[in-house]
């Protein structure tokens, strides 16, 4: 007997094969030919018949889940179901069967999942929960050592550099879609001393524009399926060091910036600022490129 799954998509099969003949017709500004009509009704009884084995195979899983899923009176409590509980048996017989027995059915008929390819999980399963106690025999010091646990505590940052650039009252521009150009006064007129009635001596300031362009900083980390599944706060780990490693890169720039290549070009590199008296390390001696 087909599998469930497998009715499904022999269902979607005819019924996007129904959408190729309409389209056709549509596309040619005609309606269905005799041949058309008839593998069109066709596709539309097996359909429904579809449909009926669906329905049947839907109710019989439904039945299946709960007649071999065990008492939860039968095992403690819900406490000791989730310590029976394995997701890697969960993944493996989901995968295969599109249902779930034990345990694991058990848990999730009492959640109202296991179907469409979906079904719930206790965190303790992914987190763990198991805890133990023997003596005060350290790992590799006895017979007893090597069964004691190890637990994971929280992760400890590496050290990072201060940001200092937006903090210090750099302007942020948000909401840009193109280049960008700023007018900028160059350099004032002057000011001068004259004698009693005597004319003002006339000068001109100047002025230039800035010029702006998109620059692009990235950083990417690959994680595997079974990492997600060992380690699920990875994710939250890469999130946050990503994040840094892009604040990062835009403070070194707007300060130590080169202006080549794709590099945008900072404060130091911009002609005409002035330094402080002993500014004088080269970049790669800088905070920023030694974290």
């Amino acid at each position: 007997m087909p599998k469930l799954h497998e009715l499904r998509e022999q269902r979607a099969n005819r019924v996007a094969e129904m959408r190729g003949l309409v389209d056709k017709a549509e596309t040619e500004k005609r309606d269905l030919s005799e041949g058309e009509r008839g593998r069109f009704d066709t596709l539309k009884g097996e359909v429904a018949g579809l449909e009926t084995r669906i329905g049947q195979a839907e109710t019989l899983a439904n039945f299946e889940r709960h007649a071999e899923a065990e008492p939860l009176t039968g095992h403690g409590g819900a406490r000791e179901l989730e310590a029976r509980y394995s997701i890697g048996r969960a993944l493996d017989e989901f995968s295969r069967t599109g249902r779930l027995t034990g345990a694991e059915g058990e848990y999730a008929a009492e959640h109202r999942s296991g179907r469409d390819r979906v079904f719930a999980a206790p965190v303790s399963a992914f987190l763990g929960t198991e805890q133990r106690y023997i003596g005060t025999q350290q790992p590799g010091a006895g017979p007893g050592g090597v069964l004691v646990p190890t637990n994971l505590g929280p992760l400890i940052d590496r050290p990072r550099p201060q940001l200092a650039v937006q903090r210090l009252g750099a302007t942020l521009l948000t909401g840009l879609t193109g280049n960008l150009d700023l007018p900028r006064q160059k350099t004032s007129g002057s000011a001068n001393w004259v004698a009693e009635h005597a004319p003002a001596t006339k000068s001109d300031p100047t002025f230039d524009k800035v010029s702006m362009a998109p620059k692009t900083v990235t950083a990417k980390y690959e994680v595997t399926r079974r990492m997600m599944i060992q380690a699920p706060q990875i994710e939250q780990i890469l999130r946050y060091d990503i994040g840094s490693l892009l604040a990062q890169a835009l403070d070194q720039a707007a300060t130590m910036g080169t202006g080549t290549g794709n590099v945008p070009r900072g404060i130091r590199s911009t002609p005409g600022v002035r330094k402080v008296p002993g500014d004088n390390l080269p970049p790669e001696q800088s905070l920023y490129a030694n974290p």
